[in-house]
């Protein structure tokens, strides 16, 4: 009886750990689920989005349908499960909903493999309720499904610099995926790639590059094929690569470019890293020298690898938009919650008490703080604020032109003409560049030039309404400040307090239309 006893004893708690575990993670899956769908986005809320949401229906780079390198398995994901929902936005935010929760449940697995389970437990509470993190789970862009694929292919990789050689195989199928989501992962993942190649036979080595090749091959061949061949989509990568370099790359900007990139990636990776940056800052450089290192050498160095090819890009290359860190993120907020752990030695109370108040401070801070809280012209915070703003901003204005201007008497001057052209097709639209004065994306904005126009509106090939007139609506306020007129303008108020500007034109009328200023005279 006593040797059936002893036996059972280590199965019985490793059951217990197991259920544990288990719920705990499905707890996080699908309390991430829910928290996202609560303020899930109605409206394409990027300049990407709108190209991602075209593609749909016609994959053309040339077009920027969607924008190069070309990201066609996601384009396949969204056309299959747009299939169900005829809704691109609702599509790609559903993929987007879904991939920020099995994010959470990745970065457990990779925290318990890298250091403990409760390090993995801590990163899963931190990733979630990251205010960047959770605002890109609400939205139509694939960074939360390439967030999920980077942190699963890491997983994969650690485990086999582990010696489980079995997860090797999974992690280059993932990450012929990871390249056909985005191109740019597997380049960001060489060097945590090249550390477990490292660790296995020259044999598994060629078996698993093989793997990748393959995968990459079914998506590459298809992805050329569609853009002239490997020259033209070269071409075409090197006509959109060149409009970004000249301003941000070192190599052509010198410093002006390193500064416009540091000034983007340090806050965003902070504002990424939500109120763990104090963990990871404070607790990590406090405990930096009692961390035995030495002894964790693989795992600074697993860490190491992953952080810097894509950090150096986004110093020395391109710093986009906010989203791009999640490259990286992950690693840091290992960090962070393993630098925790270890603060506390292991102690669960107050590491429960830690967290909880991390969590609920980014939680106050996603919900609660404005987009701009010290003015228009102030640092923009992604926030359930710049959610609701966006949706009522692009709400209102469709709404308002839709349900009082007709398509044939009506000309849209738009800086988010990307929007209108993909929800009001039927209008007349002229494109204005505003630059960084623009409201979707300053970096896309100032590469592209609006339109230019001068002679009558009767040139337009419009018909007057019924009043006699053809009308000219302002799409953005922003646009407000270009205008050289004297002609009154007319306002419908909108919903968000904000006012629809339009004028009332003459077929006689002239309109002068450049990058810098709009004209009507009357005639």
């Amino acid at each position: 009886m006593k040797a059936i006893s002893s036996d059972a004893i280590p199965i019985t708690t490793m059951v217990k750990r197991l259920n544990i575990e288990t719920t705990a993670v499905g707890l996080a899956f699908i309390t991430t689920l829910i928290s996202r769908l609560v303020f899930i986005t109605h409206y394409l809320y990027h300049w990407d989005s709108v190209n991602f949401a075209f593609s749909i229906f016609d994959f053309n780079l040339v077009k920027e349908q969607p924008q190069p390198p070309g990201y066609i398995l996601y384009v396949w994901l969204i056309r299959l499960v747009n299939w169900f929902f005829h809704d691109p936005q609702s599509t790609m935010a559903l993929i987007s909903v879904a991939s920020s929760a099995a994010a959470i449940i990745a970065i457990f697995f990779l925290g318990k493999s890298l250091f403990n389970a409760r390090v993995g437990a801590i990163a899963a509470v931190f990733l979630g309720v990251s205010p960047l993190f959770w605002f890109y789970g609400e939205i139509a862009l694939p960074h939360t499904l390439d967030t999920f694929l980077v942190i699963f292919i890491a997983w994969c990789l650690y485990e086999t610099i582990k010696g489980n050689e079995a997860r090797l195989i999974p992690a280059m199928i993932v990450l012929g995926i990871a390249g056909g989501i985005r191109q740019q992962t597997p380049f960001f993942l060489a060097g945590i790639l090249l550390f477990a190649l490292y660790k296995v036979s020259w044999k598994k080595r060629f078996i698993a590059l093989a793997v990748t090749a393959g995968v990459c091959f079914i998506w590459f061949i298809p992805l050329i094929a569609s853009n002239g061949g490997l020259m033209g989509y070269l071409h075409i990568l090197a006509a959109f690569s060149a409009r970004f370099d000249k301003s941000t790359a070192v190599s052509s900007a010198g410093l002006s470019g390193l500064s416009h990139n540091l000034g983007k990636l340090i806050p965003y990776t902070l504002y990424g890293m939500g109120f763990s940056s104090v963990a990871f800052i404070g607790i990590f450089a406090k405990r930096y020298g009692s961390f035995q290192w030495k002894r964790n050498w693989e795992k600074g160095l697993f860490l190491g690898l992953w952080i810097i090819p894509s950090m150096a890009f986004y110093v020395f290359v391109h710093m986009g938009q906010q989203g791009l860190v999640f490259t990286f993120l992950p690693a840091l907020i290992l960090i962070a919650a393993a630098s925790l752990n270890h603060f506390f030695q292991g102690q669960l109370r107050p590491i429960i008490l830690t967290s909880t108040a991390i969590a609920l401070l980014s939680i106050a801070f996603f919900y609660f703080f404005p987009e701009y809280p010290f003015g228009a012209t102030s640092q923009r915070f992604l926030t359930r604020a710049t959610l609701v703003n966006s949706d009522q901003y692009f709400k209102g204005r469709l709404d308002a032109i839709q349900g009082n201007f007709t398509p044939t008497s009506t000309i849209i001057l738009a800086a988010n003409w990307h929007h209108v052209q993909f929800y009001l097709p039927d209008y007349q639209l002229f494109r204005f560049g505003v630059g960084k004065g623009g409201i979707v994306d300053d970096t896309v904005q100032e590469t592209i030039s609006g339109d230019s126009f001068q002679g009558s509106v009767g040139q337009l090939g419009l018909q007057p309404d019924q009043s006699g007139k053809i009308h000219l609506i302002i799409f953005d306020p922003v646009l407000a400040r270009f205008n050289l007129s004297s002609l009154p303008n007319q306002q419908i108020q909108l919903a968000d307090g904000e006012k629809l500007i339009y004028f009332d034109l003459a077929p006689s009328d002239t309109l002068t239309l450049s990058d810098q200023s709009y004209q009507i005279v009357h005639r």
